[in-house]
């Protein structure tokens, strides 16, 4: 009765500024007539949630079932009646509602799930679980408001997941086909924000999933393999997504737990990315900061070649790729499985590594491209190349410059001055990722120089706002992570 009593009293204030929520709340709590900012303490309710839901499990579930069944009654009325649904509608303000709700049950109930020894309760959690999921997914949800708070419940159920691996190919299954989701007319070029938001609520429920549950998730990991190349082959994703579902793939690897075979695997998963990133068109712009201005110059004259722009998209698409998924690549820690695996500490070149890294081999493949790319994008602002620019190109110099652009955002270059910040950063942040992970980054005989010739180069003529993001990014953290072996031979460069 308590549950039932504020089932919708946790709503969140914000959602209900529409006079038609504002209504329907006020029918449901007629003692109250004025709603205020602290007439509502979510989280008061979320602590006696927790609380029954751990002292009464089986009560708090089937409490979840009738309010889904009363969520789900009314979006089901409003997809009859064709009608426009916002984020104001009382309809998603009682879906996001039983939402919070069906979190706080889930965490309340997770010891009983795990750790009860009533075989018997533990069961009926179990199989009211299951159902509960089942019936989430059931719901044929067609406006992207509605599916995206679908998808945020998957998060609730980890716990669950790990007790019945066998849910993991459903739920798998349904994310897959909504990171690809679109509404009727909807293509690549014209995706409505809550379609992406949508289609990024996908990924991410992926990607937490795929890093919390690696272990389980090992044994389908061909299948989702060939489920991610069906869906790059039909070319219906954005960069950024193609990024997140390298992540997830990577993520599902940590579980592998064996050096060798996370190796192998890793160097299949990234073996065409890398043979582009190599390839002689993005060798010839990264390496020569002539041709890199010529491209730059090109793309915003006032017709554009599609090459120009295609070249450059591409070498932001791949490092926004390499970034995150050398990141998200981990060692065990289980000391068992370091020394039955293969990934034992270990001396290379007169320096002792605590763990062998599956990716580390990489980085003379990855990292090559990365000093010729940073030495050219610090190369822009010598004298001499700054000489040759074309007037329009000035704008990408001057901090008034930069000052205008953000008066006209959209231009092309603005869009053109981001897409070099954000290049440039990523550049840095492969530096410390390499020096954090990578064993060929610290044995490197030619480390000294690299660094004066690209982190250090032409730092004389690079304005003050970006050295500070040097320093952040990609200083600091090769000074962090520097082997003490090291020490006599960097520190002065470092002092360079």
């Amino acid at each position: 009765g308590l549950l039932m009593a504020y089932q919708l009293k946790a709503f969140k204030l914000e959602l209900l500024d529409s006079s038609e929520a504002v209504v329907f709340y006020h029918k449901l709590d007629i003692g109250s007539l004025e709603i205020n900012s602290g007439s509502v303490p979510r989280q008061k309710y979320k602590a006696l949630t927790l609380t029954i839901s751990s002292a009464y499990p089986l009560l708090a579930l089937e409490w979840l079932f009738q309010f889904f069944e009363k969520s789900s009654t009314l979006i089901k009325q409003a997809m009859n009646e064709k009608k426009e649904l916002s984020e104001k509608s009382m309809e998603y303000v009682v879906f996001e509602c039983y939402n919070f709700h069906l979190k706080t049950v889930m965490e309340g109930i997770s010891s009983h799930i795990n750790l009860s020894t009533d075989l018997e309760l533990k069961n009926n959690l179990i199989n009211a679980t299951t159902r509960l999921l089942k019936l989430a997914f059931d719901l044929e949800l067609t406006d992207p408001l509605f599916v995206t708070l679908q998808l945020e419940i998957l998060s609730a159920f980890d716990t669950y997941y790990v007790q019945n691996p066998k849910s993991l190919e459903f739920i798998l299954t349904k994310i897959i086909g909504f990171i690809s989701f679109a509404l009727p007319g909807e293509t690549l070029s014209n995706l409505s924000k809550k379609t992406i938001t949508t289609r990024r609520q996908a990924c991410i429920s992926l990607i937490h999933i795929c890093s919390h549950l690696p272990k389980q998730l090992v044994s389908y990991l061909p299948q989702l393999v060939s489920l991610v190349q069906e869906l790059f082959k039909m070319q219906k994703l954005l960069e950024t997504e193609r990024a997140f579902l390298f992540e997830a793939l990577i993520s599902i690897s940590n579980g592998i737990e064996s050096y060798a075979e996370q190796q192998s695997f890793l160097r299949s998963l990234f073996y065409d990315l890398e043979q582009e990133w190599n390839g002689d068109d993005i060798k010839a712009i990264v390496e020569d900061p002539s041709k890199f201005l010529q491209l730059l110059q090109s793309m915003l004259s006032e017709q554009p070649p599609e090459e120009s722009q295609l070249l450059l998209g591409r070498v932001w698409r791949i490092l926004q790729i390499f970034m995150p998924s050398w990141r998200r690549v981990s060692v065990p820690n289980d000391r068992t499985i370091l020394s039955n695996g293969g990934y034992q500490p270990y001396v290379a070149e007169g320096i002792s590594f605590t763990k062998r890294h599956p990716f580390s081999e990489h980085d003379k493949i990855i990292m090559p491209n990365v000093y010729a790319l940073t030495r050219t994008l610090h190369s822009m602002w010598e004298p001499n190349y700054r000489s040759q620019v074309s007037p329009h190109l000035k704008v990408l110099y001057d901090q008034e410059s930069e000052q205008k652009l953000a008066k006209i955002k959209g231009s092309p270059a603005y869009k053109l001055k981001n897409l070099l910040n954000t290049i440039r950063i990523s550049c840095y942040n492969l530096f410390a990722i390499a020096a954090h992970n990578g064993e060929h980054f610290w044995t490197s005989p030619h480390l000294p120089e690299i660094l004066i010739h690209t982190l250090f180069s032409s730092t004389n003529f690079i304005p003050n706002r970006y050295l500070i993001s040097l320093l952040r990014f990609a200083i600091e953290p090769i000074i962090s992570y520097c082997p003490p072996e090291l020490y006599p031979k960097l520190l002065p460069t470092l002092q360079h």
